[in-house]
């Protein structure tokens, strides 16, 4: 990479360690809706200086040598045809649901194209050591912070406000404003969280490491969200696969590391407020599932799957298209 294109790496970085402390921190309210609209306003605020720095690069002169992967080929052709498809639904339907799927297509655009590949290309520029490992243990580190305010949250504690904060029938809402998007956040990291505790070379590191993923369990357990319990397994059982070689090596903590996660599970008070435990959460999926009570959460989702499986159904090849869903 030359000198142009080592620069709008190094701001790139800088914009990137910033938006990952900043965008899951601060929050200025404890109304649910608010804090994660704020983040996400700076998060694309970031986004729109990364775009803005790419502009000047190209506009100084040739353009750069950017970092590629085997599979941005790929991820073009599939925003390509995401675009054709938009283009399909707005010749396939007549002049009065032109405008709707001209709309809604537009954001979904966006967000494909932005906050979707734009995103990913961003990161793969960031690649190499040390920025690679200074952003990832940022985000590890910035996570335990939230994941340390969801568990006190649960047992009603609240440095912030002094008070409970009880949107979510004592799930812990942490800095996101929503126990879901907190759980989505911890499901994502807890595989990179382990590699870490693998990996260490010191006792602290070993220790520090191997908290911090536990604190993660902890915080996941808080927020007593199936699907992102359901995640994180998928997860770190995919790491277990694709870095078998650390695991076998390093596997008396990887043992130790697991025991310790299970005996939280089974050990898990309800919250200050109430609410069921992990145990008790999945039998209540359970008897949905087996069809022992109607149960929202369960029956609201085979809903919205089969309505899924039946566009499917209808366009096999081309989908419902952009615009029109």
């Amino acid at each position: 990479m030359g000198p142009r294109g080592s620069s709008f790496s190094k701001n790139f970085f800088f914009i990137a360690v910033i938006l990952h402390i900043i965008s899951p921190l601060l929050f200025l309210t404890h109304f649910t809706e608010n804090p994660f609209s704020l983040q996400i306003f700076l998060l694309h605020a970031g986004l729109c200086l990364v775009w803005g720095s790419i502009g000047l690069l190209l506009w100084g002169g040739p353009p750069a040598l950017f970092v590629r992967t085997e599979i941005d080929g790929p991820l073009l052709l599939f925003g390509i045809w995401a675009l054709s498809t938009w283009g399909g639904s707005a010749l396939r339907h007549g002049a009065f649901f032109r405008a709707p799927i001209f709309h809604e297509g537009l954001r979904g655009a966006i967000f494909l194209w932005v906050n979707g590949l734009g995103v990913f290309w961003f990161s793969t520029q960031l690649s190499s050591e040390p920025k690679a490992r200074i952003l990832r243990r940022t985000m590890l580190g910035v996570a335990g912070i939230s994941a340390a305010y969801g568990v006190l949250q649960y047992f009603g504690v609240d440095p912030v406000w002094g008070h409970g904060v009880n949107a979510f029938n004592g799930r812990p809402v942490s800095t996101y404003g929503n126990p879901n998007f907190l759980s989505s956040a911890l499901a994502l990291l807890a595989p990179l969280a382990l590699q870490e505790f693998l990996t260490a070379r010191s006792v602290a590191g070993t220790f520090g490491w191997g908290s911090l993923g536990l604190l993660y369990a902890a915080a996941l357990i808080a927020t007593l969200t199936r699907s992102s319990w359901v995640g994180a397994c998928f997860g770190l059982g995919l790491y277990l696969v694709l870095d078998f070689k650390t695991i076998r090596t390093a596997l008396p903590r990887a043992l130790g590391w697991a025991g310790s996660a299970v005996i939280l599970v089974l050990a898990w008070p309800g919250s200050h407020s109430g609410s069921a435990r992990p145990l008790a959460r999945l039998g209540e999926l359970w008897t949905g599932i087996t069809g022992g009570a109607v149960y929202g959460s369960w029956h609201q989702r085979l809903l919205i799957w089969r309505s899924a499986w039946d566009m499917w159904k209808d366009h096999p090849w081309m989908g419902k298209r952009v615009g029109t869903v």
